[in-house]
This record gives C-alpha cells, sequence and structure tokens, in this order.
C-alpha cells in the first residue's frame, strides 16, 4: 500500500517479515517471531528494572545518572570486561560488593567476537582462521543449538553473518559510528532487537568495565580507535559517593585532591558545577 505521495506506509516489521516468508520460508518467519516476542517480553522486564532502580536511587542519592543516558567512551583504552554483570535487571543499578575488583574480571581480548574481529580485520585473518567462527562451529556443534546468530550451519554463519559484519565494519569506517537511536536496527542474521548501546558498568575507582553486550559494534570501534556512546548497567556505590560529592560542590575549588582526579571522567560531566562546564 501507498500513500498518495507514492511513499509505502506498510509497517516495516510487516515489510520485514513478508521478505523473510519469501526468501527463507515460513519456519524461518516462525523463528524469527518467537525471538522478537521473546525478546519484547524481556525489554519490558528490563524497563520495569530500570525505571524501579531510578526512582529509588533518586531517593538514596543525590546524583543518579538518567538510567538511559549515554557516556562516551574509546573502547580501544578499556581493558576489561566482565561477564557477571547483565543489563537484564536493569539499567543505571548502584551496586556495592567486589565485582569490579580485577581478579574477577577479565581482558576483553579473551572474548571469543571481540579477539576474532581484531584477527580479521588487525591481522588480516581469514574468517575460517578466527576465534570467531572457530566459537561459531563449537555452539553449531551442541546438541541443543538449533541457530547461533541466526544461522543453521557454518556455511550459512559464514556467508551471512560474516559478510554482515564485513558490511558493517565498512560503513563505520566509512561515516562513522551513528547511534542506535539515530538509525533503523540493521538488516543481518542475529541483530539485536533492543536500540540499547554497548553496555559497560563503572567500577569503585571510575574503571570503565565492558559488560557483553553490544560486542560487535564495541569490538569494531576498539579496533578503528573511535569513541562510541554506551549505556551504564551498574555503578559502584562508592563510585557513586564520588558522583555525589562532585554534584553537592559548590565549586570545583571546595574537592578534596582525590575527587577532583575524576573531573574529566565521560561519566562526571552531567555532575560538575555548571560554571565548571564547557
Amino acid at each position: 500500500m501507498t500513500s498518495d505521495r507514492g511513499r509505502s506506509i506498510v509497517n516495516p516489521r510487516v515489510a520485514k517479515a513478508w521478505t523473510i516468508l519469501q526468501k527463507e520460508g515460513p519456519l524461518c518467519l516462525a523463528r524469527q517471531t518467537a525471538r522478537f516476542l521473546s525478546a519484547r517480553l524481556s525489554l519490558s522486564v528490563v524497563r520495569l528494572g530500570t525505571y524501579t532502580t531510578y526512582f529509588m536511587s533518586r531517593l538514596r542519592y543525590d546524583a543518579p545518572a538518567h538510567p538511559y543516558r549515554t557516556i562516551e567512551i574509546q573502547p580501544a583504552d578499556v581493558n576489561y570486561w566482565s561477564e557477571r554483570i547483565s543489563y537484564e535487571d536493569g539499567l543505571g543499578r548502584v551496586e556495592g560488593g567486589d565485582w569490579d575488583v580485577e581478579k574477577r574480571l577479565l581482558s576483553p581480548e579473551d572474548h571469543p567476537i571481540v579477539n576474532g574481529i581484531r584477527q580479521r580485520f588487525v591481522e588480516g585473518c581469514e574468517w575460517e582462521e578466527t576465534v570467531y567462527v572457530e566459537h561459531a562451529i563449537e555452539q553449531l556443534s551442541r546438541t541443543d543449538t538449533e541457530s547461533y546468530y541466526g544461522c543453521e550451519s557454518v556455511e550459512e554463519f559464514l556467508e551471512r553473518r560474516c559478510g554482515y559484519l564485513e558490511a558493517i565494519y565498512d560503513a563505520i569506517e566509512r561515516n562513522g559510528y551513528r547511534p542506535t537511536d539515530s538509525v533503523e536496527n540493521e538488516e543481518g542474521p542475529g541483530t539485536s532487537l533492543h536500540d540499547l548501546e554497548p553496555i559497560v558498568s563503572i567500577g569503585r575507582d571510575g574503571t570503565i568495565i565492558f559488560c557483553g553486550s553490544g560486542k560487535h559494534r564495541f569490538a569494531i570501534a576498539r579496533v578503528l580507535d573511535i569513541p562510541i556512546p554506551v549505556n551504564v548497567a551498574v555503578r559502584h556505590e562508592r563510585w557513586q559517593s564520588i558522583r555525589d560529592d562532585i554534584a553537592t560542590a559548590d565549586s570545583v575549588a571546595d574537592l578534596d585532591r582525590t575527587t577532583s582526579e575524576f573531573l574529566d571522567h565521560p561519566d562526571i560531566r552531567d555532575v560538575l558545577p555548571e560554571a565548571s562546564r564547557k
């Protein structure tokens, strides 16, 4: 159906479903629909947890960050990755504990997706030679796995998923990184169904810790050494205390030396005294 100006008014999701049905058949459409509905249900739970947390944080802290506010980081400068922290309990949480200590963290290069993308685009390896595809083979060989990133065989993964990543890499290299809320979700096997940026958490001393979601975009930006926006899943309660101290100061001159060292941190800009913001 088209409008009187000749532009399609068909819902883009309906159009996508029709394309899948035509190109890949009803079974694939059924699987994609089930995945979409499951993801939407999960996102509803995330939103509920996020706003419940934000409400409580506004009662407890002087400067809780809005849970959907992004900060800009340089992925190439991130040295830690945690497989223990998830955004699924909500964004913008404030938690104590030792989840941010070094012994509980891994290097981003320990992740097969991050390492595999580096092997492909920095070292020039063929996809078949990367740990990215090696990991995909392991996943597809499991008896409880029907597909991996929307692909049901290694051949399909190489053709569709790896081809898709080549296109995404070329687009980011050519045009720069575009936030997810400024573009339609890219077509591709296994693409994310949420519009969040890559997810990080922030440790007690301001350390940025990658949390796994948005791995491909994080890895590509890391290889290209470009900044990207990220969403924050968790802030350590000691880091939140630093945010509160800065937010309640009359001026930066009132801050002690230790706290003043964090004034250039990407998660501090929103709480700087007004006169200190550039």
